[in-house]
């Protein structure tokens, strides 16, 4: 195997012109043709010639070799944070207060509902759910795994940008910050604002009543049911779960709509409506909204 990009200069040596540096790089690739190699690396971003270019060369001259070109990475995205401050210390007393008057709710359904949404991490019962769902409703594998990819996309786009926030703010949880208060499960060792089961709420909360329109009052009721499960365990303060909910990346491209639906798109519900482009309380970007303003080009 020949690797192009490990032998081809990265930048230009001090004191050589651009003619100087692509004569290197062809000379390289000359070089390295006449070793007749059965597999070559190369990259997109080859200087002077690009890795497209040689890639031509290189077919050209040895048809039978075979050429894996690596494309850039994405670019470095922006640090967050990506919500604004978390209130101040009066305000997280008053907020401290409010959750030990939930804490006086906390009957038997309460215990089970709380210990429910904190089974595993805070995407394993939106997963859970979501295949019940598609199951209920008989969608067939290959679209059932793109909803699915979706939808973990989207938690995962918006898990990076809560845990940014997260270690921006430094917020103390609830048992943390106030000596003396217990909550009702362990205290996660880590900033409380904005809270994580939320954030995922929100960003499942969006993919799901997009795909399914006729159950987006229900998909809401998960999400109020998953951040509230927050602040009645304690670990989380209700400006927590709002901010969680209300997350939004500002690398996110927002946008009116996700992109325009063509004729015989229809969503999971089979309807012939236009795209949601403000589904739940997210405006999708990055790669979930990608991902869904592709659709526009394909039957689901």
């Amino acid at each position: 195997m020949l690797d192009l990009t490990a032998s081809r200069p990265r930048v230009a040596p001090a004191g050589h012109a651009p003619a100087q540096l692509a004569l290197a790089v062809h000379g390289a690739i000359g070089a390295a043709l006449r070793r007749v190699p059965d597999l070559v690396l190369t990259e997109v971003d080859v200087p002077v010639s690009g890795g497209i270019e040689a890639t031509r060369r290189i077919k050209a001259e040895l048809p039978a070799t075979h050429v894996v070109m690596l494309t850039p990475g994405p670019p470095e995205r922006r640090p967050g944070p990506f919500s604004p401050p978390p209130p101040d210390r009066e305000a997280s007393l008053t907020e401290i207060a409010v959750l030990g008057e939930l804490a006086a709710e906390r009957d038997a359904a309460a215990i089970d509902g709380i210990n429910y949404w904190n089974t595993g991490a805070p995407a394993f019962r939106w997963n859970n759910r979501t295949v019940q769902l598609l199951l209920a409703k008989g969608i067939t594998v290959p679209r059932a795994s793109r909803a699915m990819a979706l939808l973990n996309v989207a938690i995962h786009d918006a898990t990076v940008a809560a845990w940014d926030t997260k270690y921006t703010y430094n917020r103390a949880r609830p048992a943390d910050f106030e000596r003396g208060f217990v909550s009702a499960i362990p205290t996660p060792p880590s900033p409380a604002y904005p809270s994580e089961h939320a954030v995922t709420a929100g960003a499942a909360e969006a993919v799901l009543s997009y795909l399914f329109p006729d159950d987006a009052v229900m998909v809401n009721g998960w999400a109020e049911e998953a951040g509230r499960s927050r602040t009645l365990a304690g670990t989380d303060y209700p400006s927590d779960v709002a901010a969680g909910l209300e997350l939004r990346p500002a690398g996110w491209r927002r946008r009116r709509r996700l992109g325009k639906k063509r004729r015989d798109d229809r969503d999971l519900d089979g309807h012939r409506a236009d795209w949601a482009g403000y589904v739940g309380r997210h405006q999708l970007g990055g790669a979930a909204g990608r991902h869904l303003e592709d659709l526009g080009a394909q039957r689901w």
